[in-house]
């Protein structure tokens, strides 16, 4: 069981690394034995965004922000993360405060803050979003942000963000994972921990 008084410590104010994990690629080597804290909006972004990334995961927790319940199936949604939860061998946790409720607004991030931060031990590894929210969401892009304030003062977590694709690559379909896999054999240059001049193709540091 994962449980928030894991997370809570004091730690110095500092701003880390906040880099970015291709979407097709799959967790680097050096992350897979670490455990790993997904941070979502909905029930089944796990699937839908981040699956390639965190299916190799040995110890994986996904803290969920809202039911998803836009559309009355809260509690049905709610019901199928901890369902696809233990597919992965995961823990999730539905956090569904009030004021992170499912819809097209956006929401504050010092409440994604303050929601996400006492499930963070140290050393954990935290993947989300990017700035872009994978599909644009106003919930995905207010998690991204409130996960950068995070990583400003949680020096002892690192933090990494889902770089969102192109519209070409969501049109092309199996040809995608061709090149995703040939981009990951010959690409010489490194990825995982540590890294903060990230290959091009990775959206590197902590936005603005």
């Amino acid at each position: 069981a994962y449980s928030a008084t894991e997370g809570q410590s004091r730690c110095e104010t500092s701003k880390p690394a906040f880099g970015a994990m291709p979407l097709l690629d799959c967790l680097p080597q050096p992350l897979m034995g670490e455990t790993i804290i997904l941070v979502i909006a909905h029930p089944d972004d796990e699937a839908l965004f981040f699956y390639p990334t965190i299916s190799r995961a040995e110890r994986l927790h996904i803290i969920c922000l809202s039911n998803g319940g836009y559309d009355g199936l809260g509690e049905q949604r709610e019901k199928e993360l901890q369902r696809a939860a233990r597919r992965l061998g995961a823990s999730a946790t539905c956090i569904n405060n009030a004021a992170l409720q499912d819809g097209p607004h956006a929401w504050d991030p010092s409440v994604v803050a303050a929601n996400v931060g006492p499930w963070l031990h140290a050393g954990a590894v935290v993947v989300t979003f990017d700035r872009y929210g994978a599909s644009g969401h106003a919930n995905h892009v207010a998690v991204y942000h409130g996960i950068k304030q995070l990583a400003r003062t949680r020096r002892d977590c690192r933090f990494y963000a889902l770089e969102t694709a192109s519209h070409y690559r969501r049109y092309i379909g199996a040809l995608d994972v061709a090149c995703a896999a040939v981009r990951a054999r010959f690409d010489p240059r490194p990825c995982g921990p540590g890294v903060l001049e990230a290959p091009s193709r990775w959206r590197a540091g902590c936005y603005a």
